[in-house]
């Protein structure tokens, strides 16, 4: 007894242990696909569950997600543990319903399966733990779905088997036993269902099993076993109609299951299963060349639809004949046919996806192994004149036993590996599958996340020259030419970028998406004009979006028109229908800009959070600097009980105010504040540059360019330090090694707008065309650069544009009122166009 107690726990600690190490790799695995929506970008994870969350076609998986969340986050190592953990609870659920069918009903069984039922039913439950097939439910978090509702099932499919085993008649003074287990099995069976689907049709695998195995005739089996498939399956009668059949008949362009998938239809996808399922058990057999994503293309050759149909169709005949004539080798085919019942009956956009067979795997293993040790017996027995030692042959069972499992364990562990990152998992789908756009744009996703745009831009351009994009809905084409457009913006590639996107809106005309993905480019490239005739556009297709709203309200705000970002942002809050502290913010802002003061003192009393609120006010606070509203921006902090100085961009604004002002005295005080409180290298270089060129501003040029020499041997590339280079030159009188400078400077990163100001300033005597171009793209950074708009009005005088000219220097003084360059010029033009009207 003891020794059986001994071989039962090292069994146990050896199945933990081998499905560990195998799928170990995982657990240090990224998100990957559908992880983000489902999981890191899911906000849902965050809330409390409300009642439409528990009648979910998948409620129990997303409920064990929301534990996940709250215990740990979006902290990738704590989701793959409790997968790990299902994965390896689901075995030991297997190794118990084994244990039932070949121990419990062992004479149903040929001798050499009784013989070894025991040793069976553990190696085939650690041959499919341990199998690469079952690596996708298990590394890839969102897959959890299909392991928790296999758990759940094999837990029910146990107890329910145990539960028949049982007398049904009631023992004085004790509880029924039968009843009890046929209780908790229905309730795991629920269970199973509130996870996935499959585990609808899986039930056939109840009677399948029960009536193999059954004595009694089939009208007495059916009367004992009525009550409990009905109290079983009605909860399927209630909510199968109100929760799975709506969203089959979806017919929506993105819908991903159901009679109505764009570009594929029922037919195509029934067409195709029998070469997807004789796929599967391919892998199964001989598990090389595995992938995350197929793209399997519908099977439209007819020669090899029939094939396919007649080798499946004669699995299924074949096995049903054996199940009819009791043989009970039968009844793991069958088991596999009823576990895949569901994704080959429904439609679904993808046609292979390996986590379907998860489960269903399990019985062909198991079949397999049963095979195995018949077929071992058998040719031992006719190829040897005397019959051979039961244990010899056990050997033999038992290093070929070993063989597999270190086979399966080795490819695991490998295949596990690939998911330590997403840019992994999507190179080895498109090594295996060139022809898959998907994988291509994930790679490509992934480098952009990495800030590798080159790479990005490479992978984008094979996913959008992939033969499979041809076959896809205007959608997808489109997400794929968005994709590139990101990358192509990324490397600073603009003109290609936009081409990019403009083909992905082709693709999709009167949406709105990439129309916010092209004013988003735009935006990055600080051409705001652009940003809001793409936004504008947006909102035209689609007005009730608000996102399209809030994004207006940010690109006008950069171009510091406070009206129309109010307006804006009005018609966003009429549009949404939750009003949180960020919203309230936004408000207190722009009615601060326009003077709205009461109204926004009572706005900002709504808010709650302190940080968020911090925060906004320094941006207001910034806000008010620039346009010379110092002490009010002082008095508002201060109100609020924020402290000023500690923050470095408001510190460089009241800097930069004082330079315009002329103040070189708290200009150095600043300076010298700035340096004290610096807290990183860019936060001091920025300090640096800006004491060379306040010693420049004192006339002490010749050391100023010391001082940024020294700073540009330790920084060569840094634009900053280039256009300071630039500005002591200009200031030196030295135009040609000016313009040489702020032309290094241009290609040193995205140019600001006071760069282009001063390189187009430079040119404007020699090339007012360059010039023009250079100055308007400076007006079109910083609306609000006066010095930008005085000096683009020179340039259009030197072009004899008065009237053009003209009106840059009113702008430049609604601005800057005492910018008295601008000032002087402008009453010169005015004298001499009345002058020209008097004559």
């Amino acid at each position: 007894m003891q020794s059986r107690r001994d071989v039962f726990w090292f069994a146990v600690v050896s199945l933990v242990a081998l499905v560990v190490a195998a799928h170990w790799p995982g657990l240090n695995g990224a998100f990957v696909f559908d992880d983000l929506p489902e999981i890191v970008d899911n906000p849902r994870l965050s809330a409390w569950p409300v009642w439409r969350d528990f009648v979910h076609p998948r409620a129990i998986p997303y409920l064990t997600l929301r534990l996940n969340y709250w215990i740990g986050g979006v902290y990738p190592l704590g989701y793959h543990v409790a997968n790990l953990t299902i994965h390896v609870l689901a075995a030991f659920s297997c190794w118990g319903v084994l244990r039932e069918i070949f121990v419990m009903r062992a004479p149903s069984w040929p001798s050499a399966v009784q013989a070894r039922a025991e040793p069976i039913a553990f190696v085939s439950a650690l041959a499919w733990a341990v199998h690469p097939i079952t690596t996708q439910s298990v590394a890839y978090v969102i897959q959890r779905a299909e392991s928790l509702w296999s758990l759940f099932f094999l837990i029910g499919f146990g107890l329910y088997l145990v539960a028949v085993r049982q007398p049904n008649e009631l023992q004085e003074g004790l509880i029924n036993r039968r009843r009890v287990l046929l209780a908790c099995s229905i309730g795991m069976f629920w269970l199973s269902m509130g996870s996935k689907e499959p585990s609808l049709l899986s039930l056939l695998a109840i009677p399948l099993t029960d009536r193999l195995f059954s004595p009694q005739p089939l009208g007495k089996w059916g009367r004992s076993r009525a009550v409990y498939f009905a109290v079983l399956l009605f909860p399927i009668a209630v909510a199968v109609p109100l929760t799975v059949l709506p969203t089959l008949f979806l017919s929506d362009r993105t819908a991903t299951g159901g009679f109505f998938i764009h570009n594929l239809t029922p037919w195509q996808y029934w067409c195709s299963q029998p070469q997807a399922i004789l796929h599967y058990l391919r892998l199964i057999v001989m598990p090389i060349g595995q992938n995350l994503d197929y793209l399997w293309p519908p099977q439209t050759n007819p020669l090899i639809i029939l094939a396919t149909s007649l080798v499946l169709l004669s699995m299924i005949l074949v096995s049903l004949w054996g199940w009819l004539r009791n043989a009970p080798w039968s009844l793991f085919p069958l088991l596999f046919v009823a576990n895949i019942s569901t994704t080959s009956l429904i439609p679904l956009s993808d046609i292979v996806v390996e986590h379907r067979v998860y489960l269903a795997s399990a019985w062909v293993i198991c079949g397999l192994a049963v095979g195995a040790v018949v077929v071992f017996e058998a040719v031992v027995h006719r190829n040897t004149d005397s019959v051979v030692s039961p244990r010899h042959l056990d050997r033999v069972l038992f290093a070929t036993t070993v063989v597999v499992v270190g086979i399966f364990s080795t490819l695991t562990y490998r295949r596990s590996m690939i998911y330590e990152s997403a840019l992994r998992v999507w190179q080895d789908v498109a090594e295996k599958a060139p022809w898959n756009f998907r994988a291509h744009h994930n790679v490509g996703s992934e480098w952009m996340k990495l800030g590798k745009p080159e790479q990005a831009v490479e992978a984008h351009l094979r996913a959008i020259n992939a033969e499979s994009l041809q076959t896809q809905i205007d959608s997808q084409q489109a997400k794929a030419f968005d994709g590139l457009a990101d990358a192509l913006s990324a490397t600073g590639d603009l003109a290609g970028a936009v081409k990019a996107a403009k083909v992905a809106i082709d693709l999709t005309p009167g949406g709105s998406d990439h129309l916010l993905r092209l004013a988003d480019i735009y935006a990055e490239h600080r051409q705001w004009s652009n940003a809001e005739a793409s936004l504008r556009q947006a909102i035209a297709n689609r007005p009730s979006r608000v996102e399209l709203y809030e994004h207006l309200t940010t690109i006008l705000i950069q171009q510091r028109r406070w009206a129309d970002a109010h307006e804006s942002w009005s018609a966003a809050t009429k549009q949404s229908k939750v009003i949180d502290d960020a919203s309230r913010l936004r408000s207190v802002q722009l009615d601060w800009m326009l003077g709205n003061f009461e109204r926004a003192q009572v706005t900002l009393q709504g808010v709650v959070d302190r940080q968020r609120k911090a925060d906004s006010l320094i941006e207001l606070s910034g806000w008010l600097l620039e346009e010379g509203r110092s002490d009010e921006s002082e008095a508002l902090l201060a109100t609020n009980g924020i402290a000023s100085g500690d923050h470095p961009q408001l510190r460089l604004q009241r800097y930069r105010n004082a330079v315009d002002e002329g103040n070189l005295n708290e200009a150095d005080r600043l300076i010298r504040d700035g340096l004290s409180r610096s807290t990183t290298a860019e936060d001091r270089l920025i300090w640096q540059v800006e004491s060379a060129l306040q010693t420049a501003r004192r006339g002490d040029l010749e050391t100023a360019m010391t001082q940024i020499s020294q700073l540009q041997r330790s920084n060569p590339n840094k634009q900053l330090v280039l256009t300071a280079i630039g500005d002591i030159f200009r200031w030196n009188g030295k135009s040609e090694q000016a313009i040489a400078a702020y032309q290094e400077a241009m290609k040193a990163g995205s140019p600001t707008s006071a760069l282009l100001n001063n390189l187009g300033a430079l040119l404007s005597a020699n090339d007012p065309v360059s010039a023009e171009r250079y100055l308007r793209q400076a007006i079109e950074l910083d609306p609000r650069n006066y010095q930008a708009w005085h000096s683009l009005g020179n340039t259009l005088v030197r072009q004899q544009r008065i009237s053009e000219a003209k009106v840059c220097y009113e702008n430049a003084l609604k601005i800057q009122p005492t910018f008295t360059p601008a000032r002087q010029t402008l009453s010169r033009i005015v004298k001499a166009i009345e002058n020209q009207k008097d004559q």
